[in-house]
């Protein structure tokens, strides 16, 4: 059963989904954006710091792509004749090189052959 209760920041009537509610919808909802707006302000250093750390270790962890966009890393896997995904798996793997230099030596040897 809905119970009609008065919204503590508006003073407008509403249709209360629990026993321990006390804003109205609308209220609730602006009430979430200043609380996530204040606690960002206030804890801005540890977002910064979390942010400039994961792109510090994404680069370290894959620097042939440190800087390039989505389509960059894509085109230079479509290159080499890869999947976006195989081409990922080698560079984490740290077999892009293998891959290459084997490459390199069957296109000699196809060559070679005509």
């Amino acid at each position: 059963m809905m119970k009609i209760k008065i919204c503590e920041r508006c003073g407008k009537a509403f249709n209360a989904n629990s026993g321990h509610q006390i804003r109205c919808q609308e209220c609730i909802i602006r009430h979430q954006k200043e609380y996530h707006a204040r606690y960002y302000l206030q804890n801005k250093a540890n977002f910064t710091h979390i942010a400039v750390e994961s792109e510090t270790k994404r680069k370290a962890k894959n620097p042939e792509n440190a800087g390039l966009t989505l389509a960059q890393v894509q085109l230079r896997a479509r290159e080499l004749g890869l999947t976006y995904g195989r081409y990922m798996l080698l560079v984490q793997t740290d077999g892009l090189e293998d891959y290459i230099k084997n490459r390199r030596i069957e296109n000699e040897n196809t060559q070679g052959i005509t």
